[in-house]
């Protein structure tokens, strides 16, 4: 019997995290020193705890725990009868599998970026909805490339009470991250607009789309009702796929750092995905534990 199944078995059908971990532990047997093992791929955490939490992702992706409530894990009927699924026994194992088969995308039904905007592009034969899909698939490439394994992905995900999408959702070390893509044409320039304003603007192609920065608030505020937790950071980015960066002339963006106007942050996919590969106050557990909960309450659209 898988050990993530038979722990819960043994706390009576379910448990916390924490109780999960510590009975897997216990009847794996693991020593201090195995437990002390760490993975370069995630950051210096444990490998031993980070496997834990994509065994319990893959478990519930083949419907057999769930979130029974925030931070609580509970067998399903199939779970109950279940003795076959995949999950591993030894430390030695959690060193050779390859990571790439916890693939964040195994959490719920993950839309590939850019399908909300190519289904209105069909419906309204609108091309600028073929534009943005372009841009919000080309984008959902940058990230699943260039993201550090510890991140996970949510695609194509409903605003609660609105009708509009989150492009993307990454939940990373360093925090949440509201991801809205871009495919606009024109030189991208953030100045101000003469020598005696003070503000900054965005300019694209000439046209002021600061307005376009500070809607995203319009994405932050439902998402950080769903979080429910202050402590989490939540970074909203407006990302430029192919932009034109010839007008960025301040040195922050030539050093490979991205603009940032009332906390939002503006950039091409690279700079952004570096500074969302950075550290930060989230666990690989903190991670699966939101992002399982993100999943379960914003539906794919």
């Amino acid at each position: 019997m898988p050990p993530t199944i038979e722990a819960i078995r043994k706390l009576g059908g379910t448990g916390r995290v924490e109780e999960i971990n510590n009975e897997v532990i216990q009847s794996q047997g693991f020593s201090v020193e195995q437990l002390a093992v760490r993975s370069e791929k995630n950051d210096g955490l444990s490998e031993i705890y980070r496997r834990l939490g994509w065994s319990r992702t893959l478990l519930k992706r083949d419907g057999v725990i769930h979130n029974s409530a925030w931070g609580v894990w509970s067998l399903t009927e199939q779970g109950f009868g279940s003795s076959d699924t995949e999950t591993f026994s030894s430390v030695d194992e959690l060193q050779t599998r390859d990571s790439s088969s916890y693939s964040p995308t195994h959490l719920g039904i993950n839309p590939v970026g850019g399908t909300a905007a190519l289904r209105e592009h069909r419906l309204r034969r609108d091309r600028k909805w073929l534009k943005g899909a372009t841009g919000e698939y080309l984008m959902d490439v940058s990230l699943h490339q260039r993201l550090n394994g510890a991140a996970i992905i949510l695609t194509d995900r409903q605003v609660p009470g609105a009708r509009s999408n989150f492009d993307h959702i990454v939940v990373a070390p360093s925090g949440v991250w509201i991801i809205d893509s871009k495919k606009w044409s024109g030189r991208i320039q953030y100045k101000s607009a003469s020598f005696t304003d003070v503000n900054m603007h965005l300019y694209v192609g000439g046209k002021d789309r600061t307005s376009e920065i500070e809607s995203i608030y319009a994405l932050v505020i439902p998402l950080a009702q769903v979080v429910d937790d202050p402590s989490i950071p939540i970074h909203p980015a407006l990302v430029f796929i192919e932009g034109d960066w010839s007008g960025a002339v301040l040195p922050r963006f030539i050093m490979g750092k991205p603009y940032k106007h009332e906390g939002v942050y503006i950039s091409g996919p690279k700079v952004l995905i570096k500074k969302i590969n950075e550290p930060g106050p989230l666990d690989a557990e903190s991670i699966n534990r939101l992002a399982s909960k993100l999943d379960s309450a914003l539906k794919p659209r």
